[in-house]
């Protein structure tokens, strides 16, 4: 069964968008689409949209649910960091560390010039450098 266009556009209103359009994925599909609206097949639109005939039912479905800005790429999530919303800027793992370093200090057994800081203004935590020992040589 086929899958009719919208109709409140028509081929020529989506060529003038199109035309207005800087995306050049977005002025493809619309082409492709107002082909259709010109009583192009399905086949001859995937061809000048340079995708598949699956693809083209793709953007009418999105195409007629959302409009023409349907059409356009949005940024892709991408998957989930392994380590989590905690770990940005520091997070759980830096404050875990921190929290470690200044049991070490308290207990006498790290020097104070190697005591992490917190920087309230950034709010998170700068490490300090190591400090460098030269074997005589």
């Amino acid at each position: 069964m086929a899958i009719g266009l919208r109709s409140d556009l028509d081929g020529d209103e989506l060529r003038r968008i199109a035309r207005a359009s800087k995306d050049g994925r977005q002025v493809r599909r619309l082409l492709a689409l107002a082909a259709i609206y010109h009583g192009e097949s399905g086949s001859e639109a995937a061809r000048l949209g340079g995708s598949s005939l699956q693809i083209v039912r793709d953007w009418v479905l999105r195409f007629n649910e959302l409009g023409p800005d349907a059409l356009i790429d949005g940024k892709a999530l991408g998957p989930e960091p392994l380590l989590g919303r905690y770990n940005k800027g520091g997070g759980m793992l830096g404050r875990l560390a921190y929290d470690h370093r200044q049991c070490e200090y308290r207990l006498g057994l790290l020097e104070p010039s190697a005591m992490p800081r917190v920087d309230q203004a950034a709010g998170h935590i700068v490490a300090p450098r190591p400090s460098q020992t030269f074997a005589p040589g």
